[in-house]
């Protein structure tokens, strides 16, 4: 080896061991700004999904007029069936908004209408949607729990606790729901929490754990059984097309095989009599969640 040779290579060495010794330290920030990296590509993902499903920019006036009405559907399902005790409320009550994710959506009415048209060639339009909406009702079941307030009194070396009830208060919890999700039931605890300043303590019931009774999205593949005669394979493809639906985006086989257009003559199937569609490119990769 030359001279010239063996002083490149020394002086390589020399620069790797600078960069290191600079690198070392900054090691753990680096780290950091990776992970601050990937939650915000987590959190625009987020915000994708959630603009998705809102933006009707490129909606005809027939898709708007089908998502008012499945908005409107929606709503009317996740209320219409509630009850705190035996008495009916028209509305959603639970403190800790557990009824959130199990709630029909109006994308799952849409999507819904679309495998109806597609497999029984059903006309989308109202009396459709009253139809499904028939085997969707949403049931939330919510039990009263009072707020118990009490202030220390203090006699001597004596303390007690004594309650005053005009610091009561009633919040609503639910306790079970039976929807397009599943059936599920909701245990709580009692919890007592004091004051800062150790003079009051407040005892109520705090959310502890849901319970899935049966199957998971057991109405929804009843119903795609029942009313499509579809097979289990197709079943739960169906299921995954319904409730995906939501996020905005979906699988990019399963989008192209359930395109269709709306407007007069509403519904084109581009291959009649068949639902399943494969494609020998296999998965593609969404160009912003980067899911498969």
């Amino acid at each position: 080896m030359s001279i010239k040779d063996k002083a490149k290579k020394e002086i390589k060495k020399k620069i790797k061991k600078v960069i290191m010794m600079v690198l070392k330290p900054l090691i753990p920030y680096i780290a950091l700004v990776l992970i601050v990296l990937l939650l915000v590509s987590w959190l625009l993902d987020s915000l994708f999904a959630s603009s998705a499903q809102a933006d009707d920019s490129e909606l005809s006036s027939a898709e708007l007029d089908i998502k008012t009405m499945c908005i409107e559907k929606a709503e009317y399902l996740n209320t219409c069936d509630n009850y705190v005790d035996k008495e009916k409320k028209n509305e959603l009550l639970d403190v800790n908004n557990l009824e959130n994710n199990k709630m029909i959506e109006w994308s799952h009415l849409s999507t819904l209408m679309t495998l109806e048209n597609l497999n029984n060639e059903k006309e989308i339009n109202q009396n459709l949607l009253d139809e499904i909406g028939e085997n969707f009702k949403s049931t939330f079941k919510y039990e009263k729990d009072t707020i118990k307030t009490e202030e220390k009194q203090t006699k001597g070396d004596k303390v007690t606790w004594k309650e005053n009830k005009d610091k009561a208060q009633t919040q609503y919890i639910l306790v079970e729901s039976d929807t397009i999700i599943g059936h599920y039931t909701y245990e709580y605890e009692t919890v007592t929490a004091i004051s800062d300043d150790g003079n009051t303590r407040i005892t109520k019931k705090k959310y502890k754990t849901e319970t899935l009774q049966g199957e998971q999205y057991e109405r929804l593949k009843d119903y795609l059984k029942t009313s499509m005669n579809l097979n289990n394979e197709d079943i739960d493809m169906c299921v995954d097309l319904v409730i995906n639906s939501s996020s905005g985006y979906y699988d990019d086989t399963i989008n192209n095989a359930y395109t269709i257009l709306i407007g007069n003559d509403m519904f084109t199937w581009p291959i009649p009599g068949y639902t399943n569609v494969t494609s020998e490119y296999g998965y593609r990769v969404h160009p912003i969640s980067r899911r498969i």
